[in-house]
């Protein structure tokens, strides 16, 4: 992108339009800033104003609370960066006002629109949580194709229902257009019935209960489960033996689970 500003100096350039649009003085601002626990003093806010003061987070987050105070009217974040400025956020990284309202405001990645964020390519596997999908497992990324294919694990049988594979295909779309990045190949994760009766027992949601078997075990909570059933000599092939072995087992499994909940509580 080029004719960026850095983001102080599109911040400030929307204070001066919000405070001369209701006819207050810097010095307002500044006595209002000091209620709300910040040193400000007339000059600070000139400084603002003109993109030489750096702005912390606190201050950012204060910064609507003030104006909208002192302009006695409710100003948001979007009043004072306008959607078609280009702003600078590092020596790397620009982005249009727009994408960067986006993106304080917590949107996902893939919200804001392709050409409206500039960043540089990261080699490398894509770091969470980008893509933030809890349900899908990235297993390939290739160069995009209309052979690109949604590969169905164990624990992810009903992507062969129509409105669930329809959706699979749509994921790779969406991760298609992550910038930088394709993928031909996915695995969304299908919770199991074990990990839904799990979850109610752990109170947790299924998705979860599924992420943090696949982290412990490198399979669901039902393939490891069975795993375990199945290196059993003693188990036999007694029907009634075998789900006793099985509902032991998935007993044993879900306290793991919960001692890990507990463990990652603590830290």
């Amino acid at each position: 992108m080029t004719n960026t500003r850095p983001l102080r100096q599109a911040i400030g350039e929307g204070v001066r339009r919000a405070r001369d649009a209701a006819g207050a003085r810097q010095d307002d601002i500044s006595q209002v800033a000091r209620v709300h626990g910040l040193a400000w003093s007339r000059a600070k806010v000139g400084a603002l104003e003109n993109g030489e003061k750096a702005i912390s987070a606190e201050e950012l987050m204060l910064l609507p609370l003030i104006l909208s105070n002192v302009c006695q009217r409710p100003v948001r974040m979007a009043d004072l960066i306008a959607p078609d400025v280009l702003v600078r956020l590092s020596s790397t990284v620009s982005a249009r006002g727009s994408a960067a309202l986006k993106i304080l405001a917590g949107a996902d990645l893939h919200d804001v629109r392709e050409g409206d964020l500039d960043l540089p390519l990261v080699s490398g596997p894509l770091p969470e949580p980008w893509p933030l999908r809890p349900d899908v497992e990235v297993l390939e990324e290739t160069e995009p194709s209309p052979e690109s294919q949604v590969k169905a694990g164990p624990e992810s049988r009903e992507l062969m229902a129509g409105k669930v594979e329809d959706r699979a295909s749509n994921v790779i779309s969406q991760l298609a257009a992550s910038k930088g990045r394709s993928y031909g190949l996915v695995r969304l994760l299908v919770p199991s019935e074990t990990e839904r009766k799990a979850a109610k027992r752990l109170d947790e949601t299924p998705e979860t209960v599924l992420r943090l078997s696949r982290d412990l075990w490198g399979r669901s909570l039902a393939e490891e489960r069975d795993r375990l059933v199945d290196e059993r000599a003693d188990a036999g092939d007694d029907p009634g033996r075998l789900r006793a072995l099985r509902g032991r087992i998935t007993r044993q499994l879900v306290d793991r689970l919960a001692e890990e909940i507990q463990r990652g509580a603590k830290r």
